[in-house]
């Protein structure tokens, strides 16, 4: 069994535990089947990050708290240390800050590929995006308003409506994105 897969099976059963709900609650407030709820918790299917978003969504839940491991110790975390939670080949994310209720915000990394896309979901709550671009440039829309990013750029906008990241040109978009929840 995958560590990552194992994780986030865990914290899905832990969080449902702590809600008091079925399986078959989780899939309705969901949208995603109850078997594949049940290869999830049990380690045996490596979900998307777009079902991950979904249960997320669903349950109300930051998508950092499906990928924590407790840990109270100082630490230098490296990407290359992480596992992607790429569910295709045209990005690479990386959890670098798991939410944390104290903290309510979550930073990712993520390496959008030469000319790639990626859609998200809109998140449920209220909660806004900062894309800090680290290289590249790229074009992020979202709310139907289209914005040119380069090295250096911040860009802050809620997560509430569906956005596109979108690289540009042929070299590697590497933005961090902070996720913070209000």
């Amino acid at each position: 069994m995958n560590e990552i897969n194992s994780t986030i099976g865990n914290n899905i059963k832990l969080i449902r535990s702590k809600y008091g709900m079925t399986l078959d609650q989780v899939s309705e407030a969901t949208g995603v089947s109850k078997s594949m709820i049940g290869q999830i918790e049990r380690g045996t299917s490596t979900p998307t990050v777009t079902t991950l978003w979904k249960i997320c969504n669903g349950l109300k839940i930051s998508f950092s708290s499906l990928l924590k491991e407790d840990t109270t110790e100082s630490e230098i975390i490296n990407k290359l240390s992480l596992n992607s939670l790429s569910e295709d080949n045209t990005h690479n994310l990386y959890s670098f800050i798991p939410f944390n209720a104290s903290r309510k915000f979550e930073v990712f990394n993520m390496e959008l590929l030469s000319e790639a896309e990626h859609y998200s979901e809109p998140h449920t709550g209220s909660m806004e995006e900062f894309i800090y671009v680290l290289k590249g440039e790229g074009n992020i829309i979202t709310d139907d308003k289209s914005y040119i990013v380069k090295t250096g750029d911040l860009l802050r906008f809620d997560a509430n409506a569906p956005h596109v990241y979108r690289n540009m040109i042929s070299e590697v978009l590497e933005m961090m994105i902070i996720i913070v929840y209000q």
